[in-house]
């Protein structure tokens, strides 16, 4: 077996190395109206050491380009008057100027705009604000194109000077096909089969393309592609079975840690693909060949991820090189668009399946609302109307569980969310998530198992949140196990730390969702038929709130229909004595005198059944729907409380409140601001409107029976 020599690819203009063709400064054509950004591209490219002309209009650089030769054009799109695209067509449409490479830079990236840049003759589109870097990288090979083409119009002969033109031409045309090429694929596994393509016959007569599509090295996609002695191209995947051959492993990591294009001396393409000879039968390998060839890493998000093998009978030049690597490099961008595209298309996908859940599961608590409604209007049975009134209580509460959880979830992902930390005892949490979760394990008839330790455990944690932790673990438990299945929870303590673990053995979870389960609209079984999965975000927030309390959640699972668990890991404090809390459960009626209130809201429907509220606790109530109607009423009801919309048309309740406020009749009067906004700064804009109370809808009637007795006492 031969040894592979590598070695860095030359550099074109290290000084040290003999010219290989002419080094005189080159014009470089920079076009923007803008001052600033060609100052900015000014600083970008002097280093290189060439001629940069500039021109701030299309008109301009027209007329420079009728005066000069210029190794490459880099042309801003957006100018008043004649814009980057015109310039462009009337740059190509000159003799002269007709192959001149031409840069489009703008802010604009779309597909449109990139087709329409291509269309008028680029042969590359560059976002801004561009990265040095590689903006010098792409002008330096037009700067050794156009070099050469110098060193060619040097010759004594015109064919020569042809020849090298036409060559240029050609490198430039190729580069135009190929930015085309590559703009059209948006798949990874297409784009990888399209680059093993691509070189032949202007690089290659050979290609190995291979491609890491996982974290795991030995995880590639490989494609050959060869070129037949009828011209036409063949190709042949390999897919991920390649990771047994040690030749393609040297070649790759080899290629992995130079992170740069390198010269195989002694290639032999049979060593690489001895390993695969069911892959070989068409692939023209003779073992005695002594080819040339250059490997050329795939950079994708700044990572080394594969790498494409050129191989052919001749030597590669430089300029070859340069050729190739340009065309790697622009893969990468386009393998990473790719990845991008993946991506949104993904989270599209997951957002419509959201909004179709969403919309089924508020429509399950509004069918017995409406069926409620319309048998209470059939009947006066006094039975019958409570038990129909308990049914609308629990899917009010239902939709309200539905509501809270999208506003929690909101309110994490834009980090608005506060914690209320006290010293708790795991225990109670644990105790009133189950009593939460019980109605549901009853009405499934599932065996429930609870092992918690006799000693209290201390958490630094908001109560409310913890137990909600707990409370939809146990839910999700139960709603994923068929009746009469198991459900389990347990705590242990390892040092520092205690494991809660809630435990089923339901549906289980696929091995390729257990990334993803904690992920946004993430579900095990998405189908509308399992109406009970939610709407995917139970998890998410779960997880958030644990990290925020400086936990650790995970989730494991033996596969389908093998149960799961879920495991929670929270720091505990030291312990302390038992202490007596007092927690009152039930808000018990404060005797006082009866009190006038005005209820303000727009909402015809909403103010009336807050007005029964308000009569049957034992008040006075008028009723006003809009802002200037609120402030006649309240001059001669002179009310003791105003129960005020925010969001009234026209008038807004903030500013309703500050007319009130200054009427004499009602400088005793308070102020409650009822609303759907609940979040910090909401309470702090209605406290600075003047209101004394802010409560959030729908209104808890036992708070506000509370608030109302304080009142009145």
């Amino acid at each position: 077996m031969k040894n592979y020599i590598t070695k860095p690819t030359p550099d074109l203009l290290d000084e040290n190395g003999p010219p290989l063709f002419s080094k005189d400064p080159v014009n470089i054509l920079i076009v923007d109206d803008l001052d600033e950004k060609i100052l900015v591209y000014k600083t970008m490219l002097e280093e290189l050491g060439q001629n940069l002309i500039f021109a701030r209009s299309g008109e301009e650089a027209l007329k420079l380009v009728l005066k000069e030769e210029f190794a490459v054009i880099l042309l801003d799109v957006n100018m008043p008057g004649m814009n980057g695209f015109e310039t462009a067509s009337l740059i190509r449409q000159r003799k002269k100027s007709s192959h001149t490479p031409i840069i489009f830079l703008t802010a604009f990236n779309d597909e449109i705009r990139m087709a329409q840049g291509y269309a008028s003759g680029a042969v590359d589109y560059l976002p801004t604000p561009v990265v040095p870097e590689i903006l010098r990288a792409k002008v330096r090979v037009f700067i050794e194109l156009s070099q050469m083409r110098r060193q060619a119009a040097s010759q004594a002969t015109e064919r020569a000077l042809r020849a090298a033109a036409e060559e240029s031409g050609r490198r430039s045309e190729f580069l135009i096909t190929v930015s085309k090429a590559l703009a059209r694929v948006q798949d990874q596994n297409d784009l990888l089969c399209l680059l093993a393509r691509l070189p032949i016959p202007f690089l290659a007569d050979r290609t190995v393309a291979w491609l890491n599509t996982s974290d795991d090295d030995n995880k590639i996609e490989l494609k050959l592609a060869w070129s037949n002695s009828n011209g036409s191209i063949e190709s042949h995947c390999i897919g991920s079975s390649l990771h047994q051959s040690t030749e393609l492993k040297k070649l790759m990591f080899n290629s992995i840690e130079n992170e740069t294009t390198t010269i195989l001396s002694g290639f032999s393409l049979s060593a690489v693909l001895k390993e695969l000879k069911s892959s070989m039968e068409s692939f023209p390998v003779n073992e005695d060949d002594q080819l040339a060839a250059i490997a050329v890493p795939i950079s994708i998000g700044g990572k080394v991820k594969g790498a494409v093998i050129l191989v052919r009978q001749e030597e590669y030049s430089n300029a070859d090189i340069s050729i190739s690597n340009e065309l790697i490099s622009r893969a990468g961008v386009a393998f990473e668009n790719a990845g991008l595209v993946e991506k949104i298309k993904d989270a599209d996908k997951r957002k419509d399946e959201f909004l179709a859940t969403l919309a089924h599961e508020l429509r399950n608590p509004l069918a017995p609302i409406h069926n409620a409604l319309n048998i209470m209007n059939m009947t006066r049975d006094p039975e019958l109307c409570r038990q129909l009134q308990d049914t609308i209580e629990r899917q009010v509460k239902h939709m309200i569980h539905l509501v809270d959880d999208l506003m929690d979830v909101s309110r994490i992902n834009q980090g608005k969310i506060e914690l209320r930390k006290e010293r708790v005892t795991l225990k109670s949490v644990i105790d009133h998530a189950i009593e939460t979760a019980s109605p549901l394990l009853q009405q499934r008839s599932q065996s429930f198992i609870a092992d918690l330790p006799q000693e209290d455990i201390w958490l630094d944690a908001d109560a409310a949140r913890i137990s909600q932790i707990f409370s939809n673990l146990l839910n999700n438990a139960s709603k994923y196990t068929d009746p009469g299945g198991n459900v389990e929870i347990t705590v242990r303590i390892e040092e520092a730390f205690t494991i809660i673990e809630v435990k089923d053995n339901g549906i289980g979870i696929p091995p390729d969702k257990l990334s993803d389960i904690f992920g946004m609209f993430a579900q095990v079984d998405s189908s509308l038929e399992r109406s009970h999965g939610g709407l995917g975000i139970g998890l998410t927030l779960v997880k958030s709130l644990v990290e925020m309390h400086g936990g650790e959640i995970s989730a494991y699972s033996d596969g389908p229909q093998k149960g799961s668990v879920f495991s929670v890991r929270l720091p505990i404090i030291i312990k302390q004595q038992e202490r007596d809390i007092q927690i009152t459960s039930d808000i018990k009626e404060v005797s006082g005198q009866s009190l006038r209130i005005l209820v303000v809201d727009d909402n015809e429907a909403s103010a009336k059944t807050l007005g029964w509220m308000v009569e049957l606790s034992g008040h006075e109530a008028k009723l006003a729907h809009d802002g200037p109607s609120a402030i006649e009423i309240a001059r001669t009801f002179k009310p003791d409380i105003v129960l005020l919309d925010i969001g009234l048309p026209g008038m807004s309740g903030y500013e309703v409140c500050k007319a009130m406020r200054i009427e004499p009749l009602l400088e005793k009067s308070i102020f409650i601001a009822q609303t759907g906004w609940g979040q910090p700064e909401h309470r702090q804009r209605s406290q600075e409107a003047g209101f004394h109370h802010h409560l959030v809808k729908p209104i808890d009637m036992n708070i506000l029976k509370k608030l109302l007795s304080d009142i009145s006492t």
